[in-house]
C-alpha cells in the first residue's frame, strides 16, 4: 500500500513539474486563441487587453469557474485538474466564446 501511495505522489510531482501556463487574450471582443489544447495540471491566464471590461466563466462539467469582471489590463488564472472540454464565455459579451480541450 505504501509503495502505491509513493508512486502516486511521484507521478503527481512529475505532472506538477511539467505544468505550463497558457495565455488567453481578450481583444476586439474575442478570445485569442478561440481554441486551446492543454494538459491536466496546466493553467490558463486570461488577460483583458480591450478598452472595456469582460468576464470569464464556464459551467462545463470538466471545469466550472467564474473569474468575475476583468477591467482593462486585468489578468486572472485558472488551473485545470481533469480531462475534458471546457467552453468559456464572457458573460458581458455572449458572442465571445472559447474552447479549452484538456488532455491527460
Amino acid at each position: 500500500m505504501k509503495s502505491v501511495l509513493f508512486a502516486a505522489l511521484i507521478l503527481a510531482g512529475l505532472n506538477a513539474a511539467h505544468a505550463e501556463e497558457h495565455l488567453a487574450v481578450q481583444r476586439a471582443r474575442a478570445f485569442a486563441p478561440a481554441e486551446l489544447k492543454i494538459r491536466v495540471g496546466d493553467s490558463v491566464r486570461f488577460s483583458n487587453e480591450d478598452a472595456f471590461s469582460h468576464s470569464v466563466l464556464s459551467s462545463s462539467e470538466a471545469k466550472s469557474f467564474d473569474l468575475g469582471t476583468l477591467p482593462k489590463g486585468t489578468q486572472r488564472s485558472v488551473t485545470f485538474d481533469k480531462t475534458g472540454v471546457v467552453d468559456v464565455i464572457c458573460g458581458i459579451h455572449p458572442n465571445m466564446k472559447m474552447r479549452i480541450v484538456v488532455a491527460p
